[in-house]
């Protein structure tokens, strides 16, 4: 993060109502755990059973809800855009406020790309231009999306760090109590098995990001 962007985050942090951060905490977290367990239960699909129809589904949303945890965070953007935002304005947006200002790799964007391509093709296989003549190795493809989507991640999670370190570490702290002391909970018992919820907590532990 660049020290001019920090000094007018931070400023801007100072002016901003505490229910505000509060609120944009609280989305971005809610996004993060569902970014990790579209990612570790695609895997997990994919790995046991060899199904791609779910997987691929699911890997391309753990881009979409990891990106817009980063976007909730970054305090130029009016959270009310956010809500209920179309896929291709998320695009934009993280090419605009993450990507364009370095907070995340150009890979997200690619990875972005590949993983709603690959979404698209398993949701409309008839229907889509170009596929026939050009076709994606699904397979071949599923197989690598686990460790592709292990750097876009990272950068997302970095840069919500960055921030809560740029504003008095208040961030990551209220988001790791949220997540360990109650939204958590909900997200497993809601959503998962017992094999991935231990694997989406190992993860969200990993990276110091619950109780």
């Amino acid at each position: 993060m660049k020290q001019t962007y920090a000094d007018n985050l931070r400023n801007s942090h100072k002016k901003y109502e505490e229910n505000k951060w509060e609120e944009r905490s609280r989305k971005s977290l809610h996004h993060i755990v569902a970014a990790v367990c579209f990612r570790e239960t695609s895997e997990s699909t994919y790995q046991q059973h060899g199904s791609v129809i779910l997987p691929a589904i699911g890997f391309y949303y753990s881009m979409f809800h990891i990106g817009l945890a980063g976007l909730f965070v970054e305090y130029q953007i009016d959270i009310q855009k956010l809500e209920r935002i179309r896929h291709s304005q998320l695009k934009r947006f993280i090419s605009t406020y993450l990507v364009g200002k370095d907070f995340v790799s150009t890979d997200f964007t690619d990875i972005f790309n590949k993983t709603r391509d690959i979404r698209e093709l398993v949701n409309y296989p008839f229907v889509i231009d170009g596929y026939d003549k050009n076709p994606i190795r699904l397979r071949d493809q599923l197989s690598s999306l686990y460790q592709e989507t292990e750097n876009p991640f990272g950068d997302v999670i970095n840069f919500i760090r960055e921030v809560s370190n740029a504003t008095g570490d208040q961030i990551v702290w209220y988001i790791r109590h949220a997540i360990g002391d109650t939204v958590g909970d909900e997200f497993y018992q809601t959503y998962l098995s017992v094999a991935d919820r231990e694997k989406v907590v190992k993860y969200l532990v990993q990276q110091n990001l619950t109780t």
